[in-house]
């Protein structure tokens, strides 16, 4: 299993190279598999906002967002049918052990419900919501939400919640 924690990593390298994926499958022993982890996109601009510069406008932040998934948009598109797995960030946390068991199924790995229960034991129970500690124009929201709007993997995602 290869991961990249934060995405943007991996992602752009297949932004400025769409035949990455097919070449790393060509030389894989077993089909290529990608979990695609999302996290509601005004906790992840929020984020981004409160670790970047201060005197940026969270618009900065929210353009930033619109490009990366504008990227994860493309990588889907790929040749590689079946081979996606969304996992939501929030679920996750929710239920730790259900996700990994539906994770590890993806993957086509054995779990003993043991391994899952151990895995599950060391999850934060708690997501991190950080879209109340930055303060939202009512354009940036609706820039948000025309982004949720546009893409099918941000569906169910709000401010609110």
């Amino acid at each position: 299993m290869i991961g990249d924690k934060k995405g943007d990593g991996s992602s752009l390298m297949i932004q400025r190279d769409p035949t990455l994926l097919p070449r790393l499958e060509a030389r894989l022993p077993m089909p290529l598999r990608i979990l695609y982890v999302t996290r509601n996109p005004f906790d992840n601009i929020s984020t981004a906002g409160l670790r970047g510069r201060r005197d940026r406008p969270l618009g900065d932040a929210v353009a930033g967002f619109k490009r990366r998934y504008a990227v994860s948009e493309r990588i889907r598109e790929q040749p590689i049918p079946g081979r996606f797995l969304d996992v939501r960030s929030g679920e996750f946390v929710a239920d730790p052990t259900g996700e990994l068991d539906r994770i590890c199924s993806f993957m086509e790995l054995g779990a003993s419900r043991d391994y899952l229960e151990a895995c599950a034991n060391i999850v934060n129970n708690r997501p991190s919501v950080t879209r109340g500690r930055v303060e939202w124009s009512d354009e940036a929201i609706e820039a948000v939400n025309r982004l949720i709007d546009r893409h099918d993997f941000l569906a169910g995602y709000s401010f609110e919640h």
